[in-house]
This record gives structure tokens, C-alpha cells and sequence, in this order.
């Protein structure tokens, strides 16, 4: 293949695959900021939340699956019901709500977004 890009017709495969490679060093610093962002948010969902998710894939129990959850709000897959339940954790079936705790979830996750999509 590089060898082939010698050739007029190639010329364009190869400068992408120049530029590619010129970029690896922006794209290792994007990735170890997003690291660093989503080990820093795992630990203070591990703080703020706890055990507090009923949702066996989404929770902060531990490390390893509040990474995982972020990582699932950070994609997008389904963020929304993950947020959602936060929040109804906050609310009990006689219709009281910790205001303060809802908005903690909500703020929480929407600081994640904001910051994790910058």
C-alpha cells in the first residue's frame, strides 16, 4: 500500500495517511484528558451517590462500574434513563422529594456532559 502511493493516482491516500499520523500526538492528548476527566467524576460519583442506584449496570459501587456508567453517559446510550433514575431515587413513593438531592443528580450529570464534551 505505501509503496503503491508512490503513483499519481495514490498521491491523496498518502498525504491522509501523513496527516494521520501527524495527528496521533493531539489525539493521545485528548484521550488522556478524557481519562483523567471520567477518573475524577468516578471518584466524586463515588463520594456524592454511593450505593444509592438501584440499577445493576449504572451505579457508583464501585470503581470499575462507575466508570462504566459514565462511560455510558459520556457516549450517549441511554444517558437520559440513567439520569432519570438518579433522580427518582431521590423521590419516595409517599410523594416526598429531596429537591436537593434530584437537582445533585441532574447537576451532576449535566457538568459531566458539558465538561467530557468539551
Amino acid at each position: 500500500l505505501i509503496r503503491g502511493c508512490k503513483y499519481y493516482f495514490m498521491r491523496p491516500l498518502w498525504l491522509m495517511l501523513i496527516k494521520a499520523v501527524e495527528s496521533v500526538n493531539q489525539i493521545a492528548n485528548l484521550i488522556t484528558f478524557i481519562a483523567c476527566t471520567m477518573c475524577v467524576f468516578t471518584v466524586a460519583g463515588m463520594i456524592i451517590f454511593g450505593r444509592e442506584l438501584d440499577n445493576p449496570r449504572a451505579n457508583f459501587s464501585t470503581f470499575g462500574r462507575g466508570m462504566l456508567t459514565l462511560f455510558q453517559v459520556f457516549t450517549g446510550d441511554s444517558w437520559s434513563s440513567v439520569l432519570y433514575e438518579g433522580m427518582r431515587e431521590a423521590c419516595h413513593e409517599d410523594e416526598s422529594c429531596r429537591v436537593g438531592e434530584a437537582f445533585t443528580f441532574a447537576s451532576f450529570y449535566i457538568v459531566f456532559l458539558w465538561v467530557g464534551q468539551f
